[in-house]
Parts: structure tokens; C-alpha cells; sequence
């Protein structure tokens, strides 16, 4: 990423595994509203306490978006969330 507006990083429903990214980016990310047949404005998301190393739910309505005040390299891990568990599911670690 080369910019300091947010981007779209994933849209659920996804369970975030991690989101690799240098900690001197500074990256910033934000849990926005998606609505049927638009693309999430990421300018509007709100503030996600969020380490990116700890599993993420990404519920169906939503999207995570990412932004860094530096140019910097993002990579992420996430898998598909099977139909039907996108209301009540628990994580656990080890942690």
C-alpha cells in the first residue's frame, strides 16, 4: 500500500486468520458496514482494536479495511466461514 487512505482488506463473511504488515506502517484498521451492492466506504469505518495476529470474525455485513501512514507491503490469511455458522461462533487459542 502507498497511501494513507484505507483500502479494503476483505469483505465477510471470513474469519481473519492474520494480516502481515511492517509495525513501523503504523496500520490503522476499521470494521465498515458493507450494503447490498455497494462497495464498503472505507473512509467511514470505525476504529478496530485489533492486533492482527488473533483471529478476526468478519460478520456477513461488514468489511475490515487497512490503512498505514507509510508505503508498506500487506499480506493476510483468512478462510471462508461454511454457511450457517456466521451467527454465534467461538474461538478459542492457546494464547
Amino acid at each position: 500500500m502507498s497511501t494513507p487512505q484505507p483500502r479494503l482488506l476483505v469483505a465477510g463473511p471470513v474469519e481473519l486468520l492474520h494480516v502481515n504488515v511492517d509495525r513501523k506502517a503504523g496500520a490503522t484498521f476499521l470494521r465498515v458496514p458493507r450494503l447490498a451492492g455497494a462497495l464498503p466506504d472505507c473512509r467511514s469505518g470505525a476504529p478496530l482494536i485489533w492486533d492482527g495476529e488473533s483471529d478476526l470474525f468478519v460478520r456477513q455485513d461488514e468489511s475490515v479495511c487497512v490503512a498505514v501512514r507509510h508505503n508498506a507491503r500487506v499480506s493476510w490469511h483468512a478462510r471462508q466461514v461454511p454457511a450457517g455458522l456466521t451467527q454465534g461462533t467461538q474461538h478459542a487459542s492457546l494464547r
